[in-house]
């Protein structure tokens, strides 16, 4: 009778591992649906101000655009708002990810000179205008 018992108790034990694995997968698949909304919300946030920024550089790029200095106030103006825009949202995923991995979150001052050396790198020089 001895045999009889433990078949069983290994049946109840695997019916029991295979709901703790069923859960798991549950929970895994809920995560994942859980990033890919924050992965489709933080790349929408992110491309509305960069959309912003690219339009203006590009209207400034246009032949006489550039010459009106009202116009080019302006539009250097919301560059810079659209910069700084990009800079909050971009320090918010930041200090998330590491509140997340328990590290310290990057101070405002730290993050601005690191985009602002990406910035630098990115940028093409002047090029003198004759006059």
């Amino acid at each position: 009778m001895a045999s009889r018992v433990r078949p069983w108790r290994q049946a109840a034990r695997l019916r029991r591992l295979l709901a703790d694995e069923r859960e798991t997968v549950r929970r895994l698949r809920e995560l994942n649906d859980e990033r890919n909304g924050l992965v489709a919300s933080a790349s929408h946030e992110l491309r509305t101000p960069l959309t912003a920024i690219l339009g203006f550089a590009r209207t400034l790029e246009q032949p006489g655009f550039g010459d009106d200095p009202e116009l080019r106030h302006e539009l250097l103006s919301r560059i810079i708002r659209q910069g700084d825009r990009l800079l909050r949202i971009t320090e918010e995923l930041l200090d998330s990810a590491h509140r997340e991995e328990g590290g310290p979150a990057l101070d405002a001052e730290t993050l601005g000179r690191i985009v602002g050396s990406i910035g630098n790198r990115a940028a093409p020089a002047p090029t003198p205008r004759a006059g």
